[in-house]
């Protein structure tokens, strides 16, 4: 059971740290969007380039289309979902997970960290780009949680 629960808990902690990251997203873009009607031309440009890119890996992250129970079939799930449902594989066994389920957990823990990647290289490079600017013109400050 030690094997069972070791892979529960990175499997929990990785969707938790799916979770975080959109919400970290969907709170930089909301605070971009407010800040749309004071910024300049150049900064304009710079956050609609930010926001798309920040929406782009929050889609890799999470089906955002779905509205309905009936959704999930018109749209293809994302990496949380599959996470999750590696999750809930592995809580239904008893014992020693089987290969498979460390293949694909291995798959998935590639795949969230090129995600994860890119991300991080939107939040460091990019939007401290724009921070950048909109300090020299005295505007407030764009926060990212946890970060």
């Amino acid at each position: 059971f030690k094997e069972q629960l070791k892979v529960q808990l990175k499997l929990r902690d990785m969707v938790t740290e799916i979770h975080k990251t959109i919400a970290e997203i969907r709170s930089v873009r909301e605070q971009i969007e407010s800040y749309m009607d004071r910024f300049n031309e150049d900064q304009a440009t710079s956050a609609t380039s930010i926001m798309e890119q920040l929406t782009e890996v929050e889609e890799t992250l999470i089906q955002t289309k779905t509205e309905s129970h009936q959704d999930p079939i018109n749209y293809p799930v994302k990496l949380d979902t599959h996470v999750g449902y590696l999750y809930s594989v592995t809580h239904s066994q008893e014992g020693k997970p089987n290969d498979a389920i460390y293949d694909r957990m291995k798959d998935l823990d590639a795949e969230w960290a090129a995600v994860k990647k890119d991300y991080t290289q939107i939040i460091n490079s990019d939007l401290q780009s724009l921070l950048k600017s909109m300090q020299e013109m005295d505007m407030p400050h764009i926060v990212v949680p946890n970060n």
